[in-house]
């Protein structure tokens, strides 16, 4: 049990070794789950100004974002972690990426704007496949990296409209079909219905168990505005019965405050942790995700 919430969980899904677990019930030691485990941001680092968005000092959201990755990367050394990003361009922002994606089994990286004028040489990183979907130089795009560890594989899909990658992964011993999308403001509800639909449709046929991730521009905390887009979604996640992970701001305006950038799933019992991290290459926020599954996590040697 936690000693801040008052939670219970079993001891494997918590990470704890049996010599751990004898050592914690034969001492006055404390023990936190991971969710309060988590450096504790309050709602006023969000908050704007009556006059302008303040979002951070650009020194403290790298301290601040290098705290949080550090602790994901901790609690990750057994279990399956998934973030998603709208990063607004990847070309000048790769060296970032670079520092912190070691926290991540699998990142979905939308709106690249890059083309095949870029070489996959250019944004390879070891110990990742890459998956990727070009639309134009300074437009669209996106990008998945895969941890080398996790078995995986590309599987083909076809829309005109909403921009999709479909990728097959192995955590633990579940395969997953991971569906990373990316959807324009002016695409058409009817035209990503029927596109989101056939998407949805191929995830499942190849595995029962979906996860689907990425900006598709619906504010499931406004649903009526923009012409119903986030009632939209939640209209599709009914049918297909997925639960949104994330259901706080991931993009926060001088206007308004919107929930666009998604994970849902229909297996939430994998669901260990989700949140929200500002890494600040964007207005987005990164979008996360733990899974109770373990995997192999390559061995780090230092000389």
């Amino acid at each position: 049990m936690c000693n801040n919430c008052a939670s219970c969980f079993h001891i494997k899904c918590s990470g704890l070794t049996k010599d751990a677990y004898k050592k914690l019930n034969t001492s006055a030691a404390q023990w936190l789950c991971m969710a309060c485990s988590l450096p504790q941001i309050s709602d006023s680092f969000f908050e704007s100004s009556s006059s302008s968005l303040n979002v951070c000092d650009p020194g403290n959201c790298s301290d601040l974002s290098s705290e949080i990755f550090d602790t994901l990367s901790w609690y990750g050394a057994k279990h399956c972690v998934i973030g998603s990003l709208n990063i607004n361009s990847l070309s000048g922002k790769f060296n970032e990426v670079q520092e912190w994606i070691e926290a991540f089994d699998i990142l979905c990286i939308q709106e690249t704007k890059i083309d095949r004028s870029f070489p996959d040489s250019q944004f390879a990183i070891a110990g990742y496949n890459m998956y990727r979907r070009d639309r134009k130089k300074g437009g669209g795009g996106i990008m998945v990296y895969v941890r080398k560890s996790l078995p995986s594989y590309r599987l083909k899909i076809k829309t005109n409209e909403t921009e999709a990658i479909l990728v097959d992964f192995q955590a633990g011993k579940q395969h997953i079909s991971l569906l990373c999308g990316y959807k324009l403001p002016s695409v058409n509800n009817n035209i990503f219905v029927d596109e989101m639909y056939t998407l949805l449709d191929a995830a499942i046929s190849n595995r029962p168990n979906i996860i689907c991730l990425g900006d598709l521009n619906c504010d499931i905390l406004h649903p009526l505005d923009n012409s119903k887009e986030g009632r939209t979604w939640l209209d599709i996640c009914d049918i297909y019965d997925l639960k949104n992970l994330i259901t706080v701001p991931t993009r926060i305006s001088c206007t308004k405050q919107s929930c666009i950038d998604i994970i849902a799933t229909n297996v939430p019992a994998f669901e260990l942790q989700s949140g929200t991290l500002e890494p600040g290459l964007s207005d987005h926020k990164l979008v996360y995700t733990i899974l109770n599954r373990k995997v192999m996590k390559p061995t780090t040697f230092f000389t």
